[in-house]
């Protein structure tokens, strides 16, 4: 034992080397550290600041060619608005940035128009969404904006500011909390003031293209209310109340700024003209509707909850026809701007179908599973209409090129685009999804639609 402690100096172990040691050699010293005013004066730092900086201006960087796509998500108790840039050259699509809720959102319109604003008597232009949730109010959120946490303006009664929690009280796991807000107050009565907006959740909401300035909100309070966003008092300017149960849809006329398509769980759909709103036709729908839409200046589609959708004459009120679309509730309907009887559907059987209309019988084009889930609206994009979008029921958002289809390009009116993405669905955050789709040529395929009931 003595011989291996001699041999290794372990009496001396646990001994400090004197660091005034002339032959010690120290680690760190002025003469040893090397300092560099910037990481671009370090030969050892290979990813440079400007790096950094341009990457992350090319990630909010949205290029004329991008496509824009808007949702809504909710997560266990948190909602968000979420805008995704969909790159059509490399079949891309990702989250830009979003913006958290107070309330479970039910209905998003995008407006072109920003509302007024004190000593400002007219709207300018802007690139906002009119937001309608559980609450009675309809906040108005600037998408321009990145990291916002107020709406640019409020339509209806009473409403309180951010309140943000005082620091060190944020709770573990929640996401921006900070943002949440303080229960809005109420009236003396305990309720929404009904002569300044609505009572109930604000189910449907849709712009004036052609009166920038006037907004339509449907609610479950049964109520459809007109709104001028010209004015800063952003006040209800006319309520329409020829619904007798809540009111799901409402879409504008296409040329026609004073006529209002609504649709109600009262099993009826309504044209009206806002100037006259005690003339109004009533259209008798199978069951609930689910969504609407102008197929021309005198017909319009209803989809509804058992699955079909159906086309009526406003001028004399008659059905057209009726399509059994979908196995279950057909949840969404999107007509195409540019090729006239070309509308989509989905539903919660987790299809979207595109159809051509006829005078007396619509044909399926193409079905497709987007691998979204139980699918609640699709859209045609407006720049390139081989393009659809579409929300599922598994968080994601998804673009279709549906540009492989023949059937749908010979309709559209443009080329077929046989190319590695024509035909693939990409959903946010993942990478192109393998479907199955179902291309509509002969009869065998078309859903036939079922005559219209008697009067």
């Amino acid at each position: 034992a003595d011989r291996v402690a001699r041999r290794f100096a372990l009496d001396e172990y646990d001994e400090d080397e004197d660091p005034h040691d002339a032959g010690a050699l120290p680690m760190f010293s002025r003469r040893t550290l090397m300092f560099h005013r910037t990481n671009d004066d370090d030969p050892y730092v290979t990813l440079k600041d400007a790096d950094d900086d341009d990457s992350d201006a090319d990630d909010l960087e949205i290029k004329p060619t991008d496509k824009l796509v808007l949702a809504a998500r909710s997560e266990e108790d948190v909602s968000n608005i979420e805008v995704h840039v969909y790159e059509e050259e490399g079949h891309n699509l990702y989250p830009h940035h979003d913006i958290m809720l107070p309330s479970f959102p039910l209905a998003l319109e995008w407006l072109g128009t920003r509302p007024a604003a004190a000593g400002v008597q007219a709207p300018t232009r802007g690139n906002l969404v009119a937001v309608g949730t559980f609450e009675p109010q309809i906040e108005i959120w600037d998408l321009d904006v990145l990291s916002t946490f107020a709406p640019v303006a409020v339509l209806g009664d009473a409403y309180t500011e951010p309140v943000a929690p005082p620091l060190g009280k944020k709770k573990a796991g929640k996401k921006n909390d900070d943002a949440r807000r303080a229960p809005r107050p109420e009236r003396a009565g305990g309720a929404p003031d009904p002569t300044r907006g609505h009572t109930d959740a604000v189910m449907g909401l849709a712009w004036n293209v052609l009166q920038p300035n006037a907004l339509a909100s449907a609610s479950a309070d049964r109520t459809v209310r007109i709104w001028d966003l010209g004015t800063p008092a952003l006040a209800c300017v006319q309520t329409l109340s020829h619904h007798t149960d809540k009111v799901q849809s409402v879409r504008w006329h296409q040329t026609e700024p004073s006529v209002l398509l609504t649709g109600s769980f009262d099993k009826t759909a309504a044209v009206v003209d806002v100037r006259a709103q005690s003339a109004f036709r009533s259209l008798a729908l199978g069951a609930d509707v689910e969504a609407l839409a102008w197929a021309s200046d005198t017909h319009v589609l209803a989809a509804t909850e058992d699955g079909h959708v159906s086309c009526y004459d406003v001028r004399t009120s008659a059905r057209v026809w009726t399509l059994a679309a979908h196995d279950s509730a057909a949840t969404g309907l999107s007509t195409c701007a540019t090729a006239a009887g070309v509308f989509a559907t989905c539903s919660t059987d987790k299809l979207v179908k595109v159809w051509k209309a006829s005078a007396d019988r619509p044909q399926l084009l193409v079905s497709r599973d987007l691998q979204l889930g139980a699918l609640y609206d699709v859209a045609f994009c407006p720049d390139a209409p081989y393009l659809l979008s579409a929300g599922g029921g598994n968080g994601k958002v998804g673009v279709w090129d549906a540009s492989d289809s023949p059937a749908v390009c010979d309709a559209l009116g443009v080329a077929s685009k046989q190319t590695p993405t024509g035909g693939s669905v990409v959903a946010s955050g993942m990478q192109a999804l393998d479907v199955n789709s179902s291309d509509s040529d002969g009869e065998d395929e078309q859903s036939a639609p079922s005559a219209p009931p008697a009067a």
